[in-house]
């Protein structure tokens, strides 16, 4: 099984990096949707330019302007794609705060918490779970639940969570329950907290 987990831990720092787990059927999916992406924009240029008359100034404008228009939309939408192919998340702790920083393919993001103010880390999975409003009390006699737990697991829910200042943060995106496990016990013991309370 691969490794989805990094832990660099030094005396004054427990860096903890999550790679993204993707099957390879899934990173092949990615390319191809990259390169159907690319093709759009080649396609749709085009098409914008067999179909106006670049005779006119005004013409000319409009078409330009639907190319232009088409590549912002097929550089977001490829942006989109590579973020969920390479985007990666890092729990940096040092003894008096914890650091989330998500990277992305043009974006970094932290989100640095002090340990005082932490009063619960856990991965409690009750905080994350939606029922569906047509689940039975007792039974799930329409599958409907079965149904919801499986659309959660395919979003890739954040299954760790920290309470801070009495709200909840959320992170660590698609982790097995092992890892969750690995993950709190170090940030404990590194700490030397009793923060990890379920």
């Amino acid at each position: 099984m691969k490794n989805t987990l990094n832990f660099i831990e030094t005396k004054d720092k427990l860096s903890i990096e999550i790679l993204p787990k993707l099957k390879p059927i899934i990173k092949i999916g990615y390319v191809v949707m990259i390169i159907a992406y690319l093709f759009l924009i080649v396609a749709g240029c085009v098409v914008v330019f067999k179909i106006f008359d670049f005779n006119h100034l005004t013409f000319t404008l409009i078409g330009t302007i639907g190319c232009l228009i088409l590549c912002v939309l097929m550089f977001y939408a490829i942006k989109s794609t590579l973020n969920g192919l390479y985007s990666k998340e890092i729990i940096e702790v040092t003894k008096s705060q914890i650091s989330i920083i998500k990277k992305e393919t043009f974006k970094t993001t932290y989100q640095t918490f002090p340990l005082q103010k932490i009063s619960k880390l856990n991965n409690n999975q009750d905080f994350l779970e939606s029922l569906h409003p047509l689940k039975g009390n007792n039974t799930d006699y329409t599958g409907f639940s079965a149904r919801e737990k499986e659309a959660e697991f395919l979003i890739k829910e954040e299954k760790l969570g920290l309470f801070y200042n009495g709200s909840m943060r959320r992170f660590g995106n698609d982790l097995s329950s092992w890892d969750e496990e690995e993950i709190l016990n170090r940030i404990e013991s590194f700490t030397e907290l009793k923060i990890n309370s379920n």
